[in-house]
């Protein structure tokens, strides 16, 4: 797929309010100071340093050149790099609400996490070989609904990574927001997915989303973000942890190779003119009907 101009995904300055993660979730800080809300600019600014820092602890040439381009990259000269915080935030926040207007109608809207085997798992994020295409996941996704999943006539997700410490393996998975109304409609799609796998839940399929939790459950499909996954011991609830050292490297530098839009899936939603941030902003801002979400804050 030919790489697309994603530039103009930072020159969005407005998105209608009632699809505006930014507003929906506002800063909210814990105890110890996480913010439970939306990533704010200054959050992901934060994130690209450290990145840019571990990538120039990378030294090679790859890593030096991936670090200048997030170095330079401004508001008004945005790289449009998937490894890039600032401007996968924008992103986020573009293609969540693009995912807000397309569910709007639906009343039963489940997030299922697919969990793929080889070769997209493999130790590509430990060793230096071929990594796999987020494409090609994108591609195996959609076949896997249509061949398993025939109810399904609506959904959106996004492809990502993590790294199985214990194992040395690459994690890919796609989180999918899918309109189905009940979960036996899933059934064949979730024994395909156990029939050859290596892990112990490779289908993870959640209750209807609440329509005040779409907003947070929504923008979790595309966080840009791999992290590591370690455990005390085997029967322990993985813990997530930001994927530093070499992994971590060579994770951005994959994200980097590709397009954002790469990792984003959809099916059955349609935009006017070609599927690139431009035209998703269009398609947003043609409308002024507010969300159900409006309708029915008090549930």
């Amino acid at each position: 797929m030919a790489r697309q101009n994603t530039r103009s995904v930072r020159g969005i300055s407005r998105l209608p309010k009632h699809l505006d993660l930014a507003v929906l979730r506002p800063p909210t800080y814990d105890s110890k100071g996480k913010n439970k809300g939306f990533e704010t600019p200054e959050e992901a600014d934060a994130e690209d340093q450290k990145r840019i820092r571990s990538e120039r602890r990378g030294r090679s040439a790859k890593s030096g050149a991936l670090a200048e381009k997030l170095q330079a990259c401004s508001r008004w000269h945005p790289c449009g790099s998937s490894a890039c915080r600032k401007c996968v935030r924008d992103l986020r926040l573009t293609v969540s609400a693009l995912a807000l207007r397309a569910f709007e109608n639906e009343e039963h809207v489940r997030m299922v996490t697919l969990i793929f085997g080889k070769p997209y798992r493999g130790e590509w994020l430990v060793r230096k070989m071929r990594w796999p295409s987020p494409e090609a996941m994108v591609q195996k996704v959609r076949m896997d609904l249509k061949r398993h999943a025939r109810a399904v006539k609506l959904a959106m997700g996004g492809i990502e990574v993590d790294l199985d410490k214990a194992t040395g393996m690459a994690v890919a998975h796609a989180h999918l927001l899918v309109a189905v109304k009940h979960k036996r409609d899933l059934a064949r799609l979730k024994a395909s997915y156990k029939r050859n796998s290596e892990v112990n839940r490779p289908v993870k399929i959640s209750g209807a989303i609440k329509w005040k939790d779409r907003p947070k459950a929504f923008s979790y499909c595309w966080k840009f973000m791999p992290m590591e996954k370690r455990r005390i011991h085997p029967d322990a609830k993985a813990k997530k942890v930001r994927l530093r050292g070499y992994p971590g490297r060579r994770a951005l530098r994959w994200l980097d190779a590709h397009d954002p839009f790469d990792f984003i899936f959809t099916m059955g939603l349609g935009l006017r003119g070609t599927y690139s941030s431009a035209a998703v902003a269009r398609y947003l801002t043609s409308s002024a009907t507010p969300s159900p979400m409006d309708r029915n804050t008090q549930n």
